[in-house]
């Protein structure tokens, strides 16, 4: 790693805001500069060079000699090499925070993409017949090294009673300690040794702890639980990775699992409570105590409903098994409700209070979190319902 592209890096790095983990659009501040292009191509050129008269173990032995210095000197500069958490005074926690959001948001993830880079494209098959892949490049030091700044992290994390990123910029989704953490066993879980194994675990019941207790920071406990949902899935999602679930085991995925299920059980029991109750505490009502529950239940219903369309859910499946929970727990119980409603009414007066038939209601459901699905069904319902058929205008002829 040259001094030269040491120096443009940390002049790129000088001018990113640290406070928040980088999308994928922080690599365009880097690729976009002239000067660092110019010094991959170079790097490039010179690798490709020294592969083609068969220096291949030569040449990786340079480049991760170069790498560790590189990593190195940048730890070094951001002072996180033996930081001890529990010397730092409070107000320097934000400050700190930053820093370690720089190492393992940009530094970490970018020095493995400028690997890519460099060796992209190129034959690392070795003259003497030594097959050489990325695992040449894997250093369990640097392994080790990126883990426990991790774990300091997570442990930074706990020592603050609320997010440091705020709530309304993290929304209900996946929090960047997640994703960060995540990815990181990703990338060390090939190639480590059985010490490394156990520590897996270890790192992913702190993440669990840390992501609880940030849980309980939302006013709403709805959210904290549609936060604690989206989260466990993405960890069980990112341990379906190869490597991983041969270390965390079959055991360990069936329990992440079950707590999927409870986080999705816990949150729509908590988000619907009120219409739960409405629907479960009418065995036996009176015609003005009937008409009065329906108000309520329609009340309810679009008071939660509407707020379902601010809510962020990871991915398609999770929002299928969201719903298919739902429909399970609320439609049962609406057509018993309906029902109920009917006998004390009878049925020509009830349906003048009825706005919703099991249909309607099973649409909205299976429209949830999205708007744009919903208005699309409404509307192609409507359409069926009033008989309305597109028809072909024909000009009108003149006299």
């Amino acid at each position: 790693m040259s001094h030269k592209l040491n120096r443009v890096i940390w002049q790129q790095l000088a001018r990113i805001e640290p406070k928040v983990f980088p999308d994928s659009g922080i690599w365009e501040i880097f690729d976009r500069n002239t000067e660092m292009s110019d010094i991959k191509n170079d790097l490039h050129k010179t690798v490709k060079k020294m592969l083609e008269a068969g220096f291949q173990i030569e040449c990786i032995k340079v480049y991760n000699i170069s790498r560790s210095k590189f990593l190195n000197k940048c730890l070094c500069r951001l002072q996180l090499y033996d930081v001890n958490l529990w010397d730092v005074e409070n107000v320097n926690i934000g400050n700190l925070i930053s820093t370690f959001h720089t190492a393992l948001g940009i530094l970490f993830p970018y020095e493995r993409r400028l690997r890519y880079q460099v060796f992209a494209g190129l034959n690392l098959y070795s003259r003497n017949f030594t097959s050489l892949d990325w695992k040449s490049f894997r250093s369990p030091e640097w392994k080790r090294i990126e883990i426990e700044l991790w774990v300091k992290f997570m442990v930074l994390q706990s020592r603050i009673h609320s997010n440091f990123l705020p709530e309304t910029t993290l929304g209900y989704g996946i929090h960047p300690l997640t994703s960060g953490v995540m990815n990181c066993l990703k990338h060390v879980s090939i190639d480590m040794d059985n010490k490394a194994y156990s520590d897996i675990h270890l790192i992913i019941q702190m993440l669990e702890s840390t992501l609880d207790a940030k849980s309980r920071n939302y006013i709403n406990p709805a959210f904290g639980y549609l936060f604690m949902l989206n989260n466990n899935s993405y960890i069980q999602h990112a341990a379906q990775y190869k490597q991983l679930q041969l270390i965390l085991g079959k055991y360990w995925l069936q329990i992440q699992n079950s707590e999927v299920r409870q986080n999705i059980t816990d949150y729509l029991r908590f988000t619907w409570n009120k219409v739960l109750n409405l629907m479960e505490n009418n065995e036996s009502m009176a015609a003005n105590v009937a008409v009065e529950s329906m108000r309520l239940f329609y009340l309810h219903f679009s008071d939660i409903y509407r707020v379902q369309f601010t809510c962020f859910s990871v991915e398609s499946k999770l929002k299928e098994r969201i719903r298919r929970s739902l429909k399970k727990m609320l439609l049962p119980l609406y057509e018993k409700f309906i029902g109920r409603f009917k006998d004390v009414l009878g049925e020509n007066v009830a349906n003048q209070h009825i706005k919703f038939g099991m249909s309607d209601l099973e649409d909205r459901l299976d429209c949830l979190f999205s708007e744009h699905e919903l208005r699309k069904k409404l509307c192609k319902r409507a359409v069926e319902a009033s008989g309305l058929r597109k028809r072909v205008v024909k000009p009108s002829r003149r006299p």
